[in-house]
């Protein structure tokens, strides 16, 4: 495959062989990483690898122009060295993450890797942060003569177990329909002790936050002809809020029964426990679960 799927900015494609002049003819780094140079030049990192056995080397380009080159380099069963180079004028903009992660789809996702290793200068925290944000771990360190000086290198692995883990960080907010706005926010406010973050009129709608989540409250345009069906609808079967204790279990079911809110079950255990939980119905029906882990 030598086209790769890209956005508006960068593409990614097979090195080809016209690419070795461009990228040698690229300008020098400044002083701080005069030290990489080389690896742009006659006989630098593309001489190196370019004829190793099922090595990939890929460019990207922006606009049409070239601007970097990364190399994937088998160095067992299922493992591969990766190098990255940038052209001097698109360092410290964000690019090399955006190549690098692209790189490393190609990786794991086409090649199937199971391991990605490199290693980088001890004197680059830029280059060592931005994999660690990629989920590299450090590995070894090592010593190597480049253009006879001897230089100090962390190794860096990432494992495809890793490169796997979920990329989402949580529920940032959930969006529910209602049909009772005023009341279901009422029902947030002033049972469960959350606030009103803020108000959209024109929609209308009314944002809710406990200080860690936020609901949005959107009201339908016009009262729902039939009420949801969990066992026959596609759509939000249930929400979940978690909470610290089994007393405050019991105090929200508490309040709950106090605020006329209609109960589908009181607190008990879910299955053999330890966990114990209960279910409601807030103002505009949607079902509404309280949970405490029992640990």
């Amino acid at each position: 495959m030598n086209q790769f799927k890209a956005n508006d900015k960068i593409q990614l494609r097979a090195f080809a062989e016209q690419d070795e002049i461009t990228i040698e003819n690229w300008p020098a780094y400044p002083a701080e990483f005069a030290d990489l140079d080389y690896a742009l030049r006659q006989d630098g990192w593309l001489g190196e690898f370019r004829d190793q056995p099922n090595t990939q080397i890929y460019v990207a380009e922006q606009s049409g122009e070239l601007i970097a080159f990364t190399i994937l380099s088998p160095t067992a069963q299922g493992e591969a060295e990766f190098r990255v180079a940038l052209r001097e004028d698109k360092t410290g903009q964000g690019l090399g993450r955006t190549i690098i992660a692209r790189t490393l789809s190609i990786g794991f996702d086409e090649i199937g890797l199971q391991r990605v290793h490199l290693i980088v200068r001890k004197n680059n925290p830029r280059a060592i942060g931005l994999y660690q944000r990629l989920n590299f771990s450090h590995c070894g360190e090592c010593q190597m003569l480049i253009n006879n000086k001897l230089t100090d290198f962390l190794k860096m692995e990432l494992l495809r177990k890793d490169y796997f883990r979920p990329i989402t960080k949580g529920a940032h907010h959930i969006g529910l329909t209602v049909s009772r706005l005023e009341e279901s926010a009422d029902f947030f406010v002033s049972l469960l002790g959350w606030k009103i973050v803020r108000r959209n009129e024109d929609y209308p709608a009314i944002y809710v936050s406990d200080g860690k989540m936020m609901v949005t409250l959107w009201a339908t345009k016009e009262e729902p002809s039939i009420q949801f069906d969990k066992d026959k609808n596609v759509g939000l079967h249930h929400v979940a809020f978690q909470v610290e204790n089994e007393c405050d279990l019991s105090g929200v079911y508490n309040r709950l029964v106090k605020g006329g809110v209609k109960i589908e079950f009181s607190p008990e255990m879910m299955g053999n426990g330890p966990t114990r939980h209960m279910m409601c119905y807030e103002p505009s029906g949607i079902r509404i679960e309280f949970i405490w882990p029992g640990r």
